[in-house]
Formats: structure tokens, C-alpha cells, sequence
């Protein structure tokens, strides 16, 4: 070994014996202070033990020779605090250890005349944070039980917290870990923007490792609200072990088994019946749209070997039937008619629809001037189409969509957890965790042609090791194994995966609805099936010149036009 790489190791190693107190943890939490006796000097070599009110786990230290302890990676909870020395009598406090929190207990020690012990109930306990410099607010486990969630998204609460805004709703399209229906719309990081920043500039941790969704820049795994112990959002200052963030950081910790046996089990259920019709609706003339949302599950937690071995386990289920009245326009056949033959084989083949035409728009309403093609001329009577001739029909159709409850969907959550205490100086925990969502087809492209309508499926697990082990009061070492499998395809018919699209261009008119084809959609939002990614999606609006309609071929031999 050379004489450069032997220097290197020693001054590691010097770097770990030297090694002092310092508060880096993400998930836990700790909790130091210093003690002093009655005349205010401080007091070395005492020990501090900290016990899990809710496990029976205990972390034994002692104090430094300026009175001050630190006990760290702590599961969030509430502990008590035990300090004694052998000329001093007991002190017992009782705290609340939160998540990436520091709690300060402090002491003032008396000498003991006889067996006294004396019990302190929190009053030597700093609320405020004055270990650190970040800002945070914390959502407690009395918070996330209680507070209100339209659809039980366990990031709704991120509002409360200072320099956070709804997001830039402009360009949501309905992410599915942002319910279109839901209280907050965003569709990047957790549907907030954070100190001003960008959505997707938010870090999110689950248990201290990144759950993100890096290509969308979302939530990689949602779990149920009723998993979560606590979590905190990070506004500003925050250190360095949390990395990557611009905006903010949300730092979610799961809920561990204890000593005592619980459970709980839930039905939520929202109805159309109790909602009002949207506007466009009532301007179209068409009835309310129908959905029907029920949310229901369990948590159940406890003692498997007590005070060593715990597990809790909880289990969501949502199940969303939704229609609402869409409106769009097709071609007639009085139109196609006139159109080219390779046009009119295309609609043959690929065309048929199970709707009816409600009412239609001529030339004169679309405000375009249609040539007629010159093998024709005869039977048009002219060089256009004969005016009165029906160009687009409106069809109205049921489809699944987000009627107020949310997209249809069968939607399934498990999150487990299992903690074991090895001993004072070694704890470790497992998580697990899956997400299963069958979005129906429409809920990503629908259109009066049903057989091209698509959905989306999600599936994705998640899995967390983690082992701590306290060498001594100065060296703490916290390892994690960390597993994400996160997929999100579309769902749809590969029997017409390879239908041709047709572009519509130059149709304009008063009725501002969505002019549809045949096809699977390349653009990506619901109502644009036969639209191709590279086109704005055709609709018919308000027209200042007559204009030409042509109907062109996207790709492959079907290419045609009306002139």
C-alpha cells in the first residue's frame, strides 16, 4: 500500500474516532439537551435513557463533559425521557419526538438525600425549534386522522404550511395522483408549488428515501392516508442531507406497529345526486353527469412479539363509476358522399359509431366553401357543394368520464410495515408498499368512436430496508436498501392499433365543439381521438372568411381530398 493511500485511511479513520454529535436524519427524529445541577453547573458522565412509550424500545447514552447528550434516529412518537446519576436523584420527562425533528429536553438535577424520584411532564420540553434553522410545518398524527380530505390524498394537507401555493393549474390534464375531481389540481411534485418554485422542484420522502415519479416529476407511490404517522414540509433552510430540492421538501414517515393491538376500518361515499350540472351542460342542453365514489378499508397494527416484534398493515380500495354527456362533431354521410374514394373506403372500415347524429352544421354555419370534386359537378349542380348539404353532425354520447367524483377506476393501496428491536444499540424495519389502478378506457381519449377510446393502468411496488445501529454516543450509523417499480401504460384495443388518422384543416364556425375521426389519439388529453400530436385539436368555432376544407391522408396509402 503506498504511503498517499495509507495517509487517506488514517485520516478517515480520525474523522470517525473524532467524530461529534450532529443532527442528520431524515424519517426519525432526536432528542438532546444538557444537564445541570441545582447551582446551574453542568453535570458529565450521567446516563440519559429514552424509551418508546408506544414499543417499550430504549436508547441508553450519557452526558459529554459539558453536560450535553444526544440521542438520535428515533422513531417519531412519544418517548420518556429518564436521567440519573449516582449522587443525583431521577428525573423523568416525558416528550414527542417528530419527524426530522430535534427535542430538547433538559435537566436540573438535585443531590439525593433519599430515593426521590421526580417526575416532569413535558414542561422542560422545547416546542420551537431552536436546534436548526429550517422552516417547516409539521402535520401530526391528530391532523392527518382528523383533517379533511376530498379525496384522501394524504399530500392535501401541504396547503397548511407557509410560502405554498396551488400550483400552476393552467397546464393540468387530470394526473391520476392528482385527482382532477380533488382539492388541488396541480400535476407536478405534490400539486404545490413551494417558496415560489416549480412543482416539480419539491422533494418527496417516504421513510427517507426519495418516492418521486422522476420522469413525470410526481408522487412515485401513493399510499393511504390512514399509514401515515406524521410528515413534515420543509420551506427554506433545510440541510443537506435532504438534497435535490429547489422549492421545498415533504417528508412523510409511515406508521409503525406498538405494543398494544389496534384497528380501524372506513366507508366513504360521494353521490351525483347531492351536485349541481356543470355549466356547459346546461348551455348544451344535456342532462348532469352520473358518478358514484366509495372509498373503503382497514389499518390494523400490533405486537408480535412484545416489545420486540411489531407490524401494521393498512389497505385502501376506491371504486369510481362515472359517465358524463360529451358532445363532438362527425362527418355525415351526406358529406363523405362527396369525398374522395379512398376517404369514404376509410370511414367504411374504420367509422362505425353506435350514435346518432343530433343535429348538423352546413357551409353557410361553418362559414367555409366546400369545392366539389370535378367528376362530380353534375350532381352538385355548381363548382361547391350544394348548400344545404349536411357537413358535421353533433353526436352526444355517455362516456367514462370525470363527472364530479373523479375518473371511472378501480383503484387498490397496501402499505405493511414490520419493526424489530434487536437490541438498545440496533433497530431495523421493513416497508412495503403497492399501488394498483385500472383507470377506464376514456379516461385518457374518448370520442363518439368507443372502440378507440383509451385508459391508462398503474402499477407500481415499492419496498424499504433499513437497520441503525449506535456504535457510541458520538457514532450512529443508519444504512437503507431502497426498491421502486413504478409502470404506467395505456390500455386500449390492439386490434386497431394501426387504424390510419385523417387532418382536418380550414372548418371553423359558432358551435366551438371538437370535430372527431377515427383512430387512436396521439394528443394527449381525453375527446382528441383522430388527432394527430403534431395539430392543434381541430374544433369549430367563429370564422371572419370562408375557407377550403380538405381531408388529407397522415400517413401509408390513404390519401385524399375533396378538390
Amino acid at each position: 500500500m503506498t504511503k498517499v493511500a495509507k495517509t487517506f485511511i488514517n485520516v478517515l479513520l480520525g474523522l470517525f474516532v473524532t467524530a461529534i454529535p450532529v443532527f442528520v436524519q431524515v424519517e426519525d427524529g432526536s432528542i438532546s439537551g444538557t444537564v445541570k445541577d441545582a447551582s446551574g453547573a453542568v453535570v458529565a458522565r450521567v446516563t440519559v435513557r429514552a424509551k418508546s412509550m408506544a414499543t417499550g424500545a430504549e436508547r441508553t447514552t450519557t452526558t459529554g463533559t459539558l453536560g450535553q447528550y444526544t440521542i438520535t434516529a428515533l422513531t417519531p412518537g412519544n418517548y420518556e425521557v429518564v436521567i440519573s446519576g449516582e449522587k443525583f436523584q431521577t428525573s423523568r420527562t416525558t416528550t414527542v419526538v417528530t419527524v426530522g425533528g430535534i427535542s430538547t429536553v433538559d435537566a436540573l438535577l438535585t443531590v439525593r438525600s433519599r430515593s426521590v424520584v421526580i417526575d416532569v411532564l413535558g414542561s422542560t420540553t422545547t416546542q420551537v425549534n431552536t436546534e436548526t434553522q429550517e422552516l417547516s410545518q409539521l402535520i401530526n398524527t391528530q391532523q392527518v386522522a382528523q383533517l379533511p380530505s376530498l379525496t384522501r390524498n394524504i399530500y392535501d394537507f401541504v396547503a397548511l404550511s407557509g410560502n405554498v401555493s396551488g400550483g400552476d393549474n393552467s397546464t393540468n390534464m387530470g394526473n391520476s395522483m392528482s385527482s382532477n375531481s380533488g382539492q388541488n389540481t396541480g400535476n407536478q411534485g405534490v400539486g404545490y408549488a413551494i417558496n415560489g418554485q416549480r412543482e416539480a422542484g419539491t422533494e418527496i420522502l417516504l421513510d427517507g428515501v426519495e418516492n418521486t415519479e422522476v420522469f413525470a416529476a410526481n408522487v412515485g407511490v401513493q399510499g393511504p392516508v390512514d399509514a401515515v404517522q406524521e410528515y413534515s414540509i420543509i420551506t427554506s433552510n433545510f440541510a443537506a442531507e435532504y438534497g435535490r430540492a429547489s422549492g421545498g421538501v415533504v417528508n412523510v414517515t409511515t406508521k409503525p406497529g406498538s405494543n398494544s393491538f389496534h384497528g380501524s376500518a372506513w366507508e366513504f361515499n360521494r353521490l351525483s345526486a347531492y351536485t349541481a350540472n356543470t355549466y356547459d351542460n346546461v348551455a348544451l342542453g344535456q342532462p348532469k353527469g352520473t358518478y358514484t365514489r366509495n372509498m373503503f378499508g382497514f389499518n390494523v397494527g400490533g405486537p408480535l412479539i412484545k416489545n420486540k416484534l411489531f407490524a401494521s398493515m393498512t389497505a385502501e380500495w376506491t371504486c369510481v363509476r362515472s359517465a358524463a354527456i360529451e358532445s363532438e362533431l362527425i362527418p355525415t354521410a351526406q358529406f363523405l358522399a362527396f369525398a374522395a374514394p379512398n376517404v369514404q373506403s376509410y370511414f367504411h372500415a374504420f367509422g362505425a359509431t353506435p350514435y346518432a347524429i343530433s343535429s348538423t352544421l352546413n357551409q353557410s354555419q361553418l362559414g367555409v366553401s366546400i369545392p366539389c370534386p370535378a367528376s362530380m359537378i353534375a350532381t352538385c349542380g355548381g363548382p361547391t357543394l350544394p348548400t344545404g348539404t349536411p357537413i358535421f353532425g353533433q353526436v352526444n354520447f355517455a362516456t367514462n368520464a370525470d363527472a364530479g367524483g373523479d375518473y371511472p377506476q378501480n383503484t387498490y393501496r397496501l402499505l405493511g410495515r414490520v419493526d424489530y428491536n434487536l437490541s438498545d444499540k440496533t433497530q431495523m424495519f421493513a416497508r412495503f408498499g403497492q399501488e394498483n389502478q385500472n383507470l377506464f378506457a376514456g379516461r385518457d381519449f374518448y370520442g363518439p368512436y368507443p372502440q378507440y377510446d383509451v385508459g391508462t393502468a398503474i402499477n407500481n411496488d415499492t419496498g424499504l430496508f433499513s437497520v441503525t445501529h449506535t456504535f457510541n454516543s458520538y457514532l450512529l450509523s443508519n444504512s437503507k436498501v431502497s426498491v421502486s417499480r413504478l409502470t404506467n401504460p395505456l390500455t386500449y384495443s390492439g386490434a386497431y392499433q394501426n387504424v390510419p388518422e385523417l387532418l382536418l384543416g380550414g372548418a371553423s364556425s359558432p358551435s366551438c365543439l371538437q370535430i372527431t375521426f377515427p383512430g387512436l389519439a396521439n394528443d394527449m388529453f381525453a375527446g382528441a381521438a383522430g388527432v394527430v400530436r403534431a395539430e392543434r385539436p381541430p374544433k369549430i368555432c367563429r370564422s371572419r372568411s370562408p375557407r377550403t376544407v380538405t381531408f388529407l391522408r397522415a400517413s401509408g396509402e390513404w390519401r385524399g381530398t375533396l378538390t
